[in-house]
């Protein structure tokens, strides 16, 4: 996955696999891009901000069903705490 702000690359290349049951804390320094990967499943960029490559949850695409996303985080699929830690259902 990557995501593109009006001004150029912001996350590269991101590859990330989450086994069924597993939980994930997404980690990196202040600007690495942690938020706006989870924006960006969520079909949450700013305006103007694009994204490409694909996010699975099962067989659902992420970034191409946001509306599906939102509803897997309010199912609990997926979980964004503070810190940011993401549980796969």
């Amino acid at each position: 996955m990557a995501v593109t702000a009006p001004w150029g690359p912001v996350v590269r290349g991101l590859d990330l696999s989450i086994g069924k049951g597993e939980i994930v804390g997404l980690v990196g320094e202040s600007g690495s891009g942690k938020t706006i990967t989870a924006r960006a499943l969520l079909g949450l960029l700013p305006q103007g901000w694009t994204h490409s490559g694909q996010a699975r949850l099962g067989e659902l695409d992420l970034l191409l069903n946001p509306e599906a996303a939102r509803g897997s985080l309010r199912r609990g699929a997926i979980r964004l705490d503070t810190p940011m830690l993401w549980a796969v259902g």
